[in-house]
């Protein structure tokens, strides 16, 4: 929220303590940004590419067509760039996955 850039190699990751259906929407994004669902073995699950900023309430919601444990929000064009499918396994560097999430 209220970021003007995200990187080439940067991206936003959302921790979910149970697979759900998690959706998301972009109120207060500026930014377009494609957002990934991935499940508890960090394959994609669902793509939802180029999601626009919402610049007016009601915002709409975007949510995966199968459960997932993880979203992952990067710049627009990622995914299609990249060339990403539903079940394709995703690395994500950077992440301590042993640390403790605060609930």
């Amino acid at each position: 929220m209220y970021r003007d850039k995200v990187g080439r190699k940067e991206g936003m990751l959302f921790l979910f303590p149970d697979s759900d259906f998690h959706p998301f929407w972009m109120k207060n994004c500026r930014i377009p940004l494609d957002i990934i669902w991935l499940d508890q073995d960090l394959r994609v699950v669902y793509v939802e590419p180029m999601v626009p900023p919402c610049r007016a309430d009601p915002c709409p919601g975007y949510m995966p067509m199968r459960k997932a444990l993880y979203v992952l929000e990067v710049r627009a064009g990622t995914s299609d760039r990249a060339g990403l499918r539903i079940g394709d396994p995703i690395r994500i560097e950077g992440v301590d996955w042993g640390a403790p999430v605060a609930p």
